[in-house]
């Protein structure tokens, strides 16, 4: 009797974690697909949040700490022909990007889900004061930061 109440936990848990992309409920039905077939052969889901507050990410097995007053306004998943998830493109509120001058960030994945790269884009104003609109930054197969690059006007910079 143990063992089928564990197995209908891990069933339940299973299926509750179908409900989750990048961390947050999003997948199955609240998000649009706005793409039947993208550039990677699958699928493009956008999904708006609302007034949603957003505290924590997760993107492969890295977690982001976001501030209480993030809040992300859409996310746009990509999708590969697998139906694997291989780039979120997150907007952020405007609240937000006046306190960390983020407009928008892109997560890159490899095949096994891993985060790869990602790139955070900066509006003009920001720019002006550090020297980049841009910044790229590099994981490797452990998850761990390798290189971060910084671009003005898409060419390679170093910061102020």
């Amino acid at each position: 009797m143990m063992k089928k109440g564990w197995l209908v936990l891990l069933v339940c848990v299973s299926f509750v974690s179908l409900f989750f992309v990048d961390g947050r409920a999003v997948a199955a039905g609240s998000g649009k697909v706005i793409s039947g077939k993208n550039e990677y052969g699958g699928k493009t889901v956008e999904t708006v949040y609302a007034g949603k507050n957003v505290k924590e990410a997760k993107k492969g097995r890295i977690r982001m700490a976001m501030s209480p007053q993030e809040k992300i306004q859409k996310d746009i998943t990509y999708f590969d022909g697998k139906g694997k998830k291989v780039k979120v493109e997150s907007f952020y509120s405007p609240q937000y990007t006046a306190s960390s001058g983020a407009e928008r960030r892109i997560a890159f994945f490899s095949a096994n889900g891993e985060l790869t790269k990602m790139e955070k884009y900066f509006p003009a104003s920001y720019a002006a004061a550090r020297g980049f609109d841009r910044t790229v930054v590099y994981y490797d197969m452990k998850n761990k930061r390798t290189k971060t690059e910084y671009y003005k006007d898409s060419k390679l910079v170093k910061p102020k």
